[in-house]
């Protein structure tokens, strides 16, 4: 069989697209990488991962080196045959590198082989695609120029959405747990002081929406984050790889996770987006390695990695106090929400930072809140001091208010900003009219 030093050149001969052997590399790695998966969870399949990986490498070679052809891999043999590649053409023509996979099972007749092959090749070919889109993104991206013709494309489309349909079949297979991280807003934010600790007393109304990353955590030989947000990190500076250090510490795990994140939710936006990672995360460690914490024990761990995490990870809206980890629960109306973001992050510590300069004292909205009852009571220390270094925080505001909002206020250390709307209706015509003047905008409601 052709080495993989033999196949990369061979395919940078052919591809003199680099964005083509970018894409070829990437899904060779993870190819690799679920080969290398299913074999740990599975050990009598006999599978072979440095043939996925090859495999993976040469998957698309056939359209590339001929735009007559799609991207199948059986019209890419019928390429690689007319150029003289006779090994290489039998490697494509078993459909991408998971028929590769299923020629080394070898266990002919084995109930097993029987039941699985299909579905955890089938789930394979999706995760293949996971540092690219989703497969739900790929649905909704799925362009003409990709094909020959019209009917390929619906065949495409057609394997893609089989493939979203047999995923929850496999992941007990796998190991895989999926969880969806809900963002949250402050209702109202009091800065009571600086605690002994070096954190701020705060004391604040928190309520999540439903606007969520999807997480999945699964089984893996290595550890890997992979996100569709580049502003993301994907490496020890992540909280949720953070969590993983810190779950395998406490109880001296040595198995390893890959992470999954398709992000929604704005990047250092005052919504919380991290801790909800991270928390979902702990839940899913719990349940994927099978430690038999209560969520009384996940909650402490939760207080370890950050303030709005114990939020985060428990059902509800609720009173924070101390740090942010002290919570009571409390009900909110549903009402109709449109987020507004500007593009670009505001830390915690910078937003802090601010107010302790502006020398600002507390609005003490909690409390009046609390009292009335009443949404337009709300408020937060941190935005006077947003304002004024970030102008278009304010515009934003104003924005929504001259849309019918009831109130409009800055989340947590913003810049996000979210207009609360009395009926969809409203919130549907102020969506429709900001949707584009911000880099970011959002219609929803609170949970």
């Amino acid at each position: 069989m052709i080495s993989y030093e033999e196949a990369l050149k061979l395919l940078k001969e052919k591809i003199k697209d680099e964005i083509a052997i970018q894409h070829a590399i990437t899904v060779s790695e993870l190819s690799c990488s679920v080969a290398k998966t299913i074999k740990g969870n599975n050990p009598m399949l006999k599978l072979n991962p440095e043939v996925a990986r090859i495999a993976g490498l040469l998957h698309d070679i056939g359209k590339c080196v001929n735009d007559s052809y799609d991207t199948h891999a059986y019209n890419s043999g019928i390429v690689l045959k007319k150029m003289g590649e006779k090994e290489l053409a039998e490697i494509a023509e078993r459909h991408w590198w998971a028929h590769e996979i299923a020629k080394e099972y070898g266990i002919k007749g084995n109930f097993i082989q029987r039941t699985l092959n299909d579905k955890i090749i089938t789930y394979a070919d999706m995760r293949a695609y996971t540092d690219i889109m989703s497969v739900e993104m790929r649905l909704k991206n799925v362009r003409e120029r990709y094909f020959v013709n019209e009917k390929i494309r619906k065949a495409y489309i057609g394997s893609l959405t089989r493939m979203k349909k047999i995923v929850r079949e496999i992941e007990s297979l796998i190991g895989l747990v999926e969880i969806n991280a809900p963002a949250k807003i402050n209702l109202t934010l009091d800065v009571l002081g600086m605690r002994k600790d070096g954190f701020h007393e705060i004391k604040s109304v928190m309520a999540k929406i439903t606007l969520y990353d999807e997480i999945k955590v699964l089984n893996s030989v290595k550890r890997r984050i992979v996100c569709n947000n580049p502003a993301v990190p994907v490496d020890e500076n992540n909280i949720c790889w953070k969590a993983v250090d810190f779950v395998k510490k406490e109880f001296n795990i040595k198995k390893e996770v890959e992470i999954i994140i398709d992000k929604k939710i704005p990047v250092g936006a005052g919504l919380a987006g991290g801790s909800a990672d991270a928390a979902v995360v702990l839940i899913a460690l719990n349940k994927l390695w099978k430690l038999g914490l209560n969520e009384k024990q996940l909650l402490e761990l939760g207080k370890q990695l950050g303030s709005d995490v114990p939020f985060c990870m428990k059902k509800g809206n609720y009173i924070a106090e101390g740090r942010g980890e002290t919570l009571k629960k409390i009900k909110i109306p549903k009402f109709n929400i449109v987020l507004v973001n500007p593009g670009f992050e505001i830390s915690a510590k910078e937003a802090y930072m601010l107010f302790d300069k502006s020398k600002l004292k507390s609005r003490n909205s909690t409390a009046f809140y609390l009292k009335g009852k009443d949404i337009k009571l709300v408020g937060n220390d941190l935005d006077g001091s947003v304002l004024k270094e970030y102008p278009v925080v304010s515009e934003m505001k104003k924005e929504l208010i001259e849309h019918n909002a009831i109130v409009a206020q800055m989340s947590g250390s913003g810049p996000s900003v979210f207009g609360m709307f009395r009926n969809r209706k409203d919130a549907d015509i102020a969506y429709r009219r900001l949707n584009g003047r911000f880099a970011f905008c959002w219609q929803g409601e609170i949970t």
